[in-house]
């Protein structure tokens, strides 16, 4: 082979690994130093707000970026690398997160402005991607970027049980800005999925939190201490008694007091709500009589502190998922269509009250008149007998 063949087989060869690779670019316009981490490997021990990192295999990584300045949280989020071309992102602030905005592709070869920090992607890094106020000692060796955890436990996970998705609800007081206040819930979504990474299953969470303004018109139990204590009624000798006693005040929700009165005789539902005094928190749907509601400020605080012993085969890092520009604007029109469902229903139900006074005093002037007219004819007789 002459030196020529042998200097094109060389740039072909190195020009093909250079097209076969990827890099990353990371910049932060507001000059927002950090840390990062990609697939649970720290890459450096350098924070900078201009990053270039090198070599990546075409794929999806999941980068965990720490920053310097700590009220600023951690952002966590997979980008997808395509070989032969540099992905550009930059770090941009959306409702108060931090997030990833992805700016362009560029040519492996193109010129860019030199980054602040120019390294060579490792798939070991420098060690776990773990947080730097993580204390010393604690087992976040082993921990994974992103909700990830290696299963070092002598028990295997049992993927029978997974995917599993676990709903966690609240409810809360907010103040309205034109005045007055409104019930909102707050959900929680936990979704478990088992992965492997490396050739080991990992069990991986993702906690979603969404907030909806409701129709109710006054705060109901909690849900977590409602199940405690329905358990508490369900298992007892007497549950009618455990339910006149744990539910006294209580201010349900439809839903809550249909299960609530479905677990008992139908002579002890009839009778519970007015001895045991309870409130709904929407009136117009509710199971009990308007008569038995007491006043909207006598609420009956119930402390009880409940505690819940699960059995976790493996402790996983939780992830919040950014939420995107679509989501929030679900969640806006969702909470606008609440509010004129409630408002919808608190004219229904004004209405409804005029209605009945209006029966009510057109059958008390209907007696009245009945009344004065039998009056007068007895009067009548009496005057036709003298």
């Amino acid at each position: 082979m002459n030196v020529q063949h042998y200097l094109l087989l060389l740039f072909l060869l190195l020009g093909g690994q250079s097209w076969a690779q990827a890099d990353l670019l990371i910049q932060s316009p507001d000059n927002y130093e950090f840390y990062i981490g990609i697939d649970g490997r720290k890459q450096s021990e350098k924070a900078t707000a201009h990053l270039r990192l090198r070599k990546f295999v075409e794929g999806n990584y999941f980068l965990r970026i720490e920053f310097t300045d700590k009220k600023l949280g951690l952002l966590k989020q997979n980008v997808v690398l395509d070989k032969g071309f540099c992905s550009v992102y930059k770090i941009v602030k959306i409702n108060d997160r931090m997030v990833l905005k992805s700016e362009s592709r560029i040519a492996l070869n193109a010129e860019t402005p030199a980054p602040d920090l120019d390294l060579a992607y490792s798939k070991e890094g420098l060690g776990p991607a773990v947080a730097s106020k993580a204390p010393q000692g604690n087992k976040g060796g082993s921990k994974r970027l992103g909700g990830y955890q290696a299963n070092n436990n002598t028990n295997t996970i049992d993927e029978s049980q997974y995917p599993k998705t676990i709903t966690t609800i609240r409810y809360q007081l907010e103040d309205k800005d034109e005045g007055g206040q409104e019930v909102v819930e707050l959900k929680e979504v936990e979704t478990q999925t088992v992965v492997e990474r490396g050739g080991q299953k990992m069990l991986r969470r993702r906690k979603e939190k969404r907030e909806k303004v409701t129709a109710f018109t006054s705060l109901p139990m909690q849900p977590v201490l409602y199940d405690s204590l329905f358990s508490i009624c369900f298992d007892a000798e007497n549950s009618y008694e455990q339910a006149l006693s744990l539910f006294q005040g209580a201010c349900l929700t439809p839903n809550q007091s249909s299960r609530l009165l479905s677990m008992l005789s139908k002579e002890e539902a009839a009778k519970l709500p007015q001895q045991a005094q309870l409130r709904c928190a929407y009136p117009p749907h509710c199971k009990f009589e308007a008569a038995s509601l007491p006043s909207e400020t006598d609420i009956v605080q119930v402390e009880q502190e409940v505690v819940e012993e699960v059995k976790k085969e493996v402790e996983v890092e939780i992830e919040e998922k950014p939420k995107t520009a679509a989501e929030l604007k679900a969640e806006l029109k969702a909470a606008k269509k609440a509010e004129k469902a409630r408002k919808k229903a608190e004219k229904a139900a004004a209405k409804e009250k005029r209605k009945a006074e209006k029966a009510a005093a057109k059958a008390k002037r209907k007696a009245e008149k009945a009344a004065a007219k039998e009056a007068k004819r007895k009067a009548k007789e009496a005057k036709k007998k003298k």
